[in-house]
C-alpha cells in the first residue's frame, strides 16, 4: 500500500468519525502563555466543547495586547472539529494586535485549517498533513428543521473558500 493510499484511508477514517468520538480520541488542549516577550499559543486535539474555555483564552489575548506583545507563535495540531468553534478561535486569534507566525504539526485538518488562516506566516513540518473538505453534519427533525440545517451547512463553504483564496 503506497503512502497516498494510506493517507486517504486515514482521512476517510477521520471524516467518518463522530465529533464526540474524535474528541475522545484527541482531547482538545489550548494554551496561551508569554515566553521571552512573545506569545506562545498551542492548539491540539479535536475542536470540540471549546466554549468552556473561550473566556479564559480571550483574556489571554487581551493580556498580550495590553502588555504590548507584538509577536505570537501559533502551533496547531488538530484533526478538526466544530466549524463554529474553530471560527471563534480564529476570531480570538485575529484579535491579537501583533504578528502571528503559525506552525503546523503532524495534522492540520478540517476546521483546523480555518484557524490557520489567522496567521501572517505559516510553516508546516515535513511530515505534516493538511486536509480540508466540505463541512458535514448530522441533521434530524422535520423538513423545516432539515431545510434550516441545510441552509446553515451551505453557508459555511464560502467562508472557507474566501479565506483560502485570500491566502493564495
Amino acid at each position: 500500500m503506497n503512502n497516498e493510499h494510506l493517507n486517504q484511508l486515514v482521512i476517510t477514517a477521520i471524516a467518518a468519525q463522530s465529533i464526540e468520538a474524535l474528541a475522545a480520541q484527541f482531547p482538545l488542549s489550548i494554551t496561551a502563555e508569554e515566553k521571552n516577550d512573545k506569545a506562545v499559543i498551542r492548539i491540539s486535539g479535536a475542536i470540540y466543547e471549546w466554549n468552556n474555555s473561550a473566556n479564559w483564552f480571550r483574556r489571554q489575548i487581551e493580556s498580550f495586547n495590553e502588555k504590548g506583545i507584538t509577536e505570537a507563535s501559533l502551533h496547531i495540531n488538530t484533526p478538526g472539529g466544530d466549524v463554529f468553534q474553530a471560527a471563534e478561535i480564529h476570531n480570538e486569534i485575529k484579535a491579537f494586535e501583533g504578528k502571528i507566525i503559525g506552525y503546523g504539526g503532524a495534522m492540520v485538518a478540517s476546521a483546523g485549517t480555518y484557524i490557520r488562516l489567522g496567521c501572517d506566516e505559516f510553516y508546516m513540518v515535513a511530515n505534516g498533513k493538511w486536509m480540508y473538505h466540505k463541512p458535514s453534519g448530522v441533521m434530524r427533525g422535520n423538513e423545516d428543521d432539515l431545510e434550516s440545517e441545510l441552509k446553515l451547512l451551505k453557508a459555511i463553504p464560502p467562508d472557507y473558500r474566501e479565506g483560502y483564496a485570500n491566502l493564495t
